[in-house]
């Protein structure tokens, strides 16, 4: 009996042993998509972001939904909910007297917390479509090995943890230098104020980094997809000769011939459908965390760029309480806010824009008017229109560069107004000072 434990034990090492160092061994040379996600999973996976667990069955890694995952983040998610709530009873009560500034500073107490926990919850719902996503990407990188363009997987890897790296770095030095949640109020700063801001501010951009990291691994499938097209243009159809030789041994030479265009084109045909599942799988994981998140950014450049305003024209009038300090860092912070906007909605229109250049390229292709071609051709076309890939924050808009340009033009609408309702606040505190004269 002792035996036999001690054999289970020694097993168990081992295999946490032998898991550890695959894991290092695929972090450091990766040859896979699993590889090259794990700085992604190992992040996403400390804030509650990846509930599902890394595994390697039979050599081969995989990902698989966990109870244990699940628990671990709605865990931490309670636990910095009841910190922030506390932290909110412990916080100095604003006494500004502006309606509007007050509004905005309600909302930046609890619009990222709600977010965030939205966040979390979501991701944990939708485990299981994120994994099949995944897993059929795994598989079209083994359907696309032999193609011309190989996937760089170490890249991604690379591109993957530089692209967390400056988020945190970035967050972490603005909310150095203000507090985004009372940039006003330099007073209220205390002990908690760090982490109720900066917190849910990284786990929000954190949930918006991972969807923009499974897409751009999609536009790079798309690329070389297009690159096997652009091969064909120039490939000319193998045209069968007859030549006179010697009776000699019987020479194979159906190696050498040139894959056919047509033959070609379905598969290319295949795996693109198989990318655009992909993108639908992906896009119903994170629909709803888009929405929220875009909302979320939208509100804090609107509100980021009242206060930048605001605080030009008090240094502008040499007003009381103008602070050159808080003005400045509240325009970098609305930069901050725009960028992440833009991050999002780039590489929504890089992958889509990809996706559709496949359209493009087939009707280039030589000898696309016969009947053997024809047909593969319209169908590849059909193919494209029918799925019309694309990125939506849940069916209410379109995620592209025009939902950029419509929040750009909207947020300064709704600035407008706001500095009209400031300007009028002003006004009716003047009229009433003068008549308690």
């Amino acid at each position: 009996m002792l035996f036999s434990r001690k054999s289970k034990d020694h097993l168990v090492r081992c295999n946490v042993l032998t898991y550890w160092q695959s894991t290092l061994s695929g972090l450091i040379q990766p040859r896979n998509v699993y590889d090259s996600l794990i700085p992604l999973h190992l992040i996403t996976k400390c804030v509650g972001l990846s509930p599902f667990n890394y595994n390697i069955l039979n050599e081969k890694p995989l990902y698989q939904t966990s109870l244990l995952g699940s628990s671990y983040s709605f865990a931490i998610m309670i636990l910095f909910v009841g910190y922030y709530i506390y932290a909110v009873e412990e916080r100095d009560e604003s006494t500004d007297s502006n309606k509007v500034a007050r509004s905005i500073d309600m909302y930046h107490l609890y619009g990222s917390i709600i977010v965030m926990s939205a966040c979390i919850i979501l991701n944990s719902y939708h485990q299981k479509t994120l994994i099949q996503a995944v897993k059929s990407l795994n598989e079209a990188d083994l359907n696309m090995a032999g193609y011309s363009s190989k996937i760089s997987w170490k890249k991604s890897r690379n591109l993957i943890f530089g692209y967390f790296s400056i988020t945190l770095a970035v967050l972490i030095t603005c909310e150095m230098l203000n507090c985004t949640m009372f940039l006003r109020q330099v007073g209220t700063l205390t002990t908690y104020c760090l982490l109720m801001c900066y917190i849910p501010m990284v786990i929000n951009s954190f949930a918006e980094a991972q969807f923009v990291s499974y897409i751009l691994l999609l536009k790079q499938r798309f690329a070389i997809l297009n690159d096997e097209l652009r091969s064909l243009i120039t490939q000319k159809k193998y045209l069968p000769t007859v030549k006179i030789t010697k009776v000699g041994p019987v020479i194979n030479r159906e190696e050498n011939r040139p894959k056919p265009i047509a033959k070609s084109l379905i598969c290319v045909r295949q795996m693109h459908s198989q990318l655009c599942e992909i993108g639908a799988l992906l896009n119903k994981s994170f629909s709803l965390q888009i929405l929220l998140n875009t909302g979320d950014v939208f509100i804090g450049f609107t509100t980021l760029a009242y206060y930048c305003f605001d605080g030009c024209m008090k240094l502008y009038l040499n007003e009381d309480g103008s602070n050159l300090y808080n003005t400045v860092t509240t325009g970098v912070w609305t930069l901050v806010k725009l960028s992440r906007l833009l991050t999002l909605t780039l590489s929504c229109s890089i992958v889509k824009n990809e996706a559709h250049l496949a359209g493009h390229i087939i009707y280039k292709i030589d000898n696309r008017y016969e009947s053997e071609l024809s047909s593969e051709i319209y169908s590849f076309g059909k193919q494209i229109i029918h799925w019309n890939l694309k990125f939506t924050a849940f069916n209410f808009f379109d995620v592209d560069m025009s939902l950029f340009y419509a929040v750009v033009s909207s947020a300064t609408t709704y600035l407008m107004i706001l500095l009209q309702l400031d300007i009028a606040n002003k006004q009716i505190e003047k009229s009433m000072e003068i008549n308690r004269l």
